[in-house]
């Protein structure tokens, strides 16, 4: 009887956690994209890893994206039918280059980790000033949807 009761409380109990994980990590995930917009509003100068960063309303040509590889959905993600938008704050370099910052808003089932391997991949213009390359920073989405 107390073995019964015990499996009906944990099988009850489990689903209720596991909602409470996914609007913890949603909340956390909404604040991220809320702070890359104040990010990107704001006036102060943005430096990674020591270099300058500019704002696309900084420069005097955005950067442009010439090729931009759309990952494959994950077996468990077509079988789930899971569907939405990665999201991840990105700097196109002045050199060619991508680096990914952060993820602001994930997918299960291992799509978030495919746009992750095929982010680096985009090419692009650099954004100029004056005439001379530099980073940009951009919001990069991949968008997940079951045909």
């Amino acid at each position: 009887m107390f073995r019964r009761s015990l499996t009906r409380l944990v099988c009850y109990c489990g689903p209720v956690l596991a909602i409470g994980v996914t609007i913890v990590v949603a909340a956390a995930q909404d604040k991220q994209a809320k702070a890359f917009e104040e990010l990107i509003a704001g006036n102060e100068p943005l430096f990674v890893e020591g270099e300058r960063v500019y704002r696309p309303k900084e420069v005097s040509r955005a950067a442009t994206v010439t090729f931009k590889p759309e990952p494959m959905f994950t077996d468990k993600a077509r079988k789930k039918k899971t569907h939405g938008t990665v999201e991840m704050r990105a700097v196109l370099k002045s050199t060619g280059e991508l680096k990914v910052l952060n993820v602001l808003k994930a997918l299960p089932y291992g799509l978030t980790e495919r746009a992750l391997d095929d982010a680096p991949k985009i090419k692009f213009t650099p954004a100029l000033l004056d005439g001379k390359p530099v980073s940009q920073i951009i919001l990069l989405q991949y968008n997940f949807n079951v045909n």
